[in-house]
C-alpha cells in the first residue's frame, strides 16, 4: 500500500518507520523534503521525501501528523484530498492547551479544511514510542 505521511516528527516517522518494515511504501510530505532531518528520515526508514502535495496524489491512505498550528497549512498544501482516507493523528493544542472551544473537535476542524476526505480519527492518544515498537505482552 502507498501511504502519505504528512509531518516528519516523532509520530510521523514513528508510523513511516513501522510501515516500510511492514513492506508498505511510504512517502513522507514536507515543506522542505530536502532539509537534512528529512533526507536522514528517509536514509533510516527506506521511505521517499516530496512536497506535500506530491507526496498525496497516487497515495492510498493519507495520515496527518502534524502540529495542530501548521495542520490546516499543511492540509492546503496538499492540494484535493478528495476520495482520500485521511488518518487524522492530530491534537488540537497549542501551548498544551486546548487551541478552541467545547462546540466542536479537532477531527471536525480537519473534516472542514479536508473537504471530499474521509477522516478517520486515528493515533493520536497514544505516544510515538508505542508506534515504533508496539510490544503490550505481559502488560
Amino acid at each position: 500500500m502507498r501511504i502519505a505521511i504528512i509531518g516528519t516528527g516523532n509520530v510521523g516517522s514513528a508510523l513511516g518507520t513501522r510501515w516500510t518494515q511492514r513492506g508498505h511504501e511510504v512517502i513522507f510530505g514536507s515543506r522542505d523534503p530536502s532539509s537534512s532531518k528529512v533526507q536522514k528520515l528517509v536514509a533510516a526508514t527506506g521511505a521517499n521525501a516530496a512536497s506535500i502535495r506530491d507526496a498525496v496524489v497516487d497515495a492510498s491512505v493519507v495520515v496527518l501528523a502534524t502540529p495542530w498550528d501548521a495542520t490546516q497549512r499543511s492540509i492546503a498544501a496538499a492540494g484535493d484530498l478528495t476520495g482520500k482516507i485521511l488518518l487524522d493523528a492530530t491534537n488540537p493544542l497549542q501551548n498544551m492547551k486546548l487551541a478552541f472551544g467545547l462546540t466542536t473537535s479537532g477531527a471536525e476542524k480537519v473534516a472542514s479544511w479536508a473537504r471530499g476526505a474521509a477522516v478517520v480519527k486515528a493515533f493520536n492518544s497514544t505516544g510515538a514510542g508505542n508506534m515504533l515498537t508496539p510490544d503490550y505482552t505481559g502488560q
